[in-house]
Parts: C-alpha cells; sequence; structure tokens
C-alpha cells in the first residue's frame, strides 16, 4: 500500500497518509479488470456519496491535555485527529466546490466522536460559555491546526481565511446592526454565494449568541485571534509550491504532488508539472523505474504508465481503459 508523508504535526514527526487502493501485490484486485500487474484503484468519500480519495487517519504525535475536563465517552486525540482530517481532504475531496467545515471549530466528515451526545452536551453547556476554558482548549489545538493549515496548498487557505471575512462582515452587520441589506451586499460585491457553506459560517455564530453562550464582542474577539494566527501562514500565490502538497518522491528532480481539487502530477525540481495534475492516484514500482496514474471519470478508469530512464527522465509509455 502506498503511504504519502506530509510534515505537519506539533513535534515535527510526519503524518503518514495512505491511500485505499490500488494495490500493487499478488493479493485479489477489488475489480476483475486489471491492467498488467496493477490494481484498479478503490475509491470512496468519507462521509459523502461520490468517488473520492479515502485516507488513513494522520499519524500525530499529540501531546495529551492536562487540565481540560474529561468527556464522557470522547477521546481528545480522534477531536484533534476528526479536525485535521478535515482541514486537509475535505476541500480535496469535494474537488474544491464545498468546504464544509468552519475555521477552527468544526470536524467535517472526519470524526465518529464528534457525533456523540455527551460531546454536543460538553460543547454547549461546558466549553462554548466558559471563555477561560475555551482559551485552553484553543491553545492545546492550535499547533497541530498551524502546522495542517501551513500544509495545504494556498487556494485552500484562502478558502478558508475567506470564511473569517465573511463571519467578520455577518457580526458587524447582521447582529450588531441587524442590517441584514449591508452583509447581503457585501457577499454579492464579493461573489460570495449564499448556500450551505455560508450558513455554517453564519449559524455557528448566530446559535452562540442566541443560547447566549457569547457576546457580539465574544464572537469579534475568536475572529481576530483566528485571523492574527492563521493569516500570517498565508501562501504567496508567486510561489509555484504554495499550489501542490508534494505526497512522494520518484528521484531528486521528480515529484508526486496533489493539487487543491484532489488531483495527482508529477512534478521536477522547480515544482512545475512535468505531468498534468489529472490523476486520482499514482503508484511507483519499487524500483521507481515506473509509475502509474489512475485517472477516475464517470463511466471508466484510465490508467496511464510512466517510465523513468536511467537519466531520470520520465516518459509516457501507454494509456489503457478499464472498467468501461
Amino acid at each position: 500500500m502506498a503511504l504519502c508523508t506530509l510534515n505537519l504535526d506539533a513535534q515535527g514527526e510526519k503524518y503518514k497518509i495512505r491511500r485505499i487502493g490500488p494495490i500493487y501485490d499478488t493479493s485479489i484486485p477489488i475489480y476483475d479488470n486489471t491492467i498488467d500487474r496493477y490494481y484498479v484503484p478503490h475509491i470512496m468519500l468519507e462521509g459523502g456519496s461520490s468517488y473520492s480519495q479515502v485516507f488513513q487517519d494522520p499519524d500525530i504525535k499529540v501531546v495529551e491535555p492536562v487540565d481540560l475536563p474529561k468527556i464522557d465517552n470522547v477521546d481528545y486525540k480522534d477531536l484533534l485527529v476528526g479536525g485535521i482530517k478535515s482541514l486537509l481532504f475535505e476541500y480535496k475531496n469535494y474537488k474544491g466546490t464545498e468546504l464544509l467545515y468552519y475555521s477552527i471549530f468544526g470536524q467535517g466528515n472526519y470524526c465518529d466522536d464528534c457525533k456523540k451526545e455527551s460531546l454536543l452536551s460538553y460543547m454547549n453547556k461546558t466549553l462554548f460559555p466558559n471563555q477561560e476554558l475555551l482559551s485552553q482548549t484553543y491553545n492545546w489545538l492550535k499547533p497541530y491546526y498551524q502546522n495542517a493549515f501551513n500544509s495545504i496548498t494556498v487556494e485552500e487557505q484562502k478558502a478558508l481565511l475567506q470564511k473569517l471575512d465573511i463571519a467578520e462582515m455577518y457580526i458587524n452587520t447582521v447582529q450588531a446592526k441587524q442590517d441584514t441589506l449591508a452583509f447581503t451586499t457585501w457577499l454579492v460585491t464579493n461573489k460570495i454565494e449564499q448556500n450551505y457553506e455560508l450558513e455554517k459560517v453564519t449559524g455557528f455564530l448566530n446559535r452562540r449568541i442566541m443560547k447566549k453562550q457569547w457576546t457580539i464582542d465574544d464572537c469579534r474577539f475568536w475572529i481576530n485571534r483566528l485571523k492574527l494566527d492563521f493569516l500570517p501562514l498565508l501562501k504567496s500565490d508567486a510561489d509555484p509550491i504554495s499550489h501542490i502538497q508534494i505526497t512522494d518522491t520518484i528521484n531528486a528532480n521528480l515529484f508526486i504532488a496533489i493539487n487543491h481539487l484532489g488531483a495527482y502530477g508529477i512534478y521536477d525540481n522547480k515544482f512545475m508539472p512535468l505531468v498534468e495534475p489529472k490523476f486520482s492516484f499514482f503508484q511507483k514500482a519499487e524500483d521507481n523505474s515506473t509509475v502509474f496514474g489512475y485517472t477516475n471519470l464517470p463511466n471508466s478508469f484510465i490508467g496511464e504508465l510512466f517510465e523513468i530512464d536511467k537519466e531520470g527522465k520520465i516518459h509516457k509509455a501507454r494509456q489503457r481503459s478499464t472498467l468501461k
């Protein structure tokens, strides 16, 4: 099983990210169709209903919190991993069309513990109303989220930071002045759709205020705190590496990387694409002599084989389609 690594966690360790398939061994393929020794990948979406990547849980070296309350049947590490997975994978899994988590408080589709009534009760009765406890929790979470945020592409970073701009404008217009028109006009001017994603941001803040867990000033404090902690990590659009995450190395001059839409390509040592980022996954031979890419289409999988010559240069060998 191929492994991808990203330097992310707070202690300088690596998250190990594993794709479920393709399988490159002598085991039984998931489908009957084969391309030489390469098997058609098994592609699913965690928490969704369409094709996409499924990744192994990030292997985070978590320092367990010692000053936070116990929550019945809920593990703090599981909550952290769920949030980090959402941050790392959700935008890519939805091909950039949806961003279902909201700033640092969301868990997206990746956390079973988040569905437990005990957690919901704890957050509403204990965590959100207590600013001191909330700050302690945030301070424990922050280095892990900062490192994860620093690893994603600039496109994903901008999408997340825009949520903070939305939150700020919502508080300053709808909540502080009851001026819905000003908020709507701002959304139109900035070409921001009024959809489910928008409600995730505004709804979260509205519930905090309606339940009297936060004041307007509390909302402003957390929006500003997130901006101060994450805006300085925004990457430069002009730097090619800002638009990809390197997930594997072929040789000193060739890298496999994924972009913000969840598409893999092969890049040179200046981080420019040599093989167009259109693949759902790449698999290397053990000796790095060949790299096989899979592309998901609505009714088929397309497989393309690339050969690496003795000089370390890449050549397209052939293309085959399967599972039509």
